[in-house]
């Protein structure tokens, strides 16, 4: 399957039978249409028939139809999108299969700054104690349930024939919903640190299987603050400190497979093929690719 990453709102400005024709013209096969999006601020190079060069959506959003029943087990609920409705979404995904186009649908699951901010309970914790204001913890219990819920509303869909899952995993530190002031370079190793996720769930689960976090959360801070207050960057790759160090490295792997456990259950969850966008370190996203791939 041949795609291209399609925005819903695009379409509609081009018309979505045009759109389609004008892919299949392309060679291509697929479409991957966003079905979940963050916040962005985009250049348009097609001038839209209603609008500017420039569009932008200063929060994440929910655009297919998503059922909000479906999410009855978790307080998190995408925030309906109010660029572009469901059944614009639809009239899209439709013109795709009435083409003989395929529909993937492009979903954004845990970098979300409207629900990292509105449940901060639920986002990342830094060693320091800061919430990430974008980044939900794919550790906490109701995070899970959300994903499971995200894909399986989305799979429901008959037009769709694969989910694709971007930011199912840990987010790193930079990547953030306002434009970032980092006066301070952090250095490789300082911003791995950095991205390290000590919040509630995090915490208990890994002390549970003996892992000293507190320790690792002591020596986080205590790297980092040299950092601050030296703005000497740290050049320790991730590797190298977690090689260092027999609980960071205990850390790690567990990390890794908890977010192994959450694709799973997310692929059972769709009920349909998954594919999985590992983008970022691994060591940061947690993403182990070769324990997901046969996912």
């Amino acid at each position: 399957m041949t795609t291209i990453w399609t925005y819903p709102w695009d379409m509609l400005d081009e018309g979505p039978e045009t759109v389609v024709e004008e892919i299949a013209e392309a060679g291509l096969d697929a479409i991957s249409l966003a079905a979940t999006y963050h916040s962005f601020d985009a250049l348009r190079p097609r001038r839209p028939a209603n609008g500017g060069r420039l569009l932008t959506v200063d929060a994440s959003a929910g655009y297919y139809p998503f059922d909000p029943a479906a999410f009855s087990t978790t307080p998190l609920l995408p925030q309906r999108a109010a660029l572009v409705s469901g059944e614009d979404w639809s009239h899209c995904s439709t013109a795709a299969v009435e083409r003989g186009i395929g529909v993937v649908a492009w979903t954004i699951f845990l970098h979300n700054s409207f629900l990292a901010r509105t449940h901060p309970d639920l986002a990342q914790m830094t060693c320091f104690g800061d919430p990430l204001g974008h980044q939900l913890c794919p550790l906490q219990p109701q995070v899970k349930a959300y994903s499971k819920a995200l894909a399986s509303d989305i799979c429901r869909l008959s037009d769709i024939d694969v989910l694709e899952c971007e930011g199912l995993s840990f987010g790193g530190y930079g990547h953030t919903h306002y434009h970032p002031k980092i006066g301070v370079e952090l250095g490789v190793g300082g911003r791995y640190l950095m991205s390290l996720c000590f919040c509630k769930a995090c915490t208990s689960y890994a002390e549970t299987e003996g892992i000293d976090v507190s320790s690792i959360r002591s020596r986080a801070n205590e790297q980092l603050d040299i950092i601050l207050g030296t703005g000497r960057p740290l050049l320790s790759s991730a590797q190298d400190l977690i090689n260092a160090d027999a609980d960071l490295k205990a850390f790690s792997k567990f990390r890794e497979r908890s977010v192994t456990e959450l694709v799973r259950s997310v692929a059972q969850s769709a009920g349909k093929p998954i594919r999985i966008m590992a983008m970022g370190d691994r060591h940061t996203t947690a993403i182990d690719v070769n324990a997901i791939a046969p996912i």
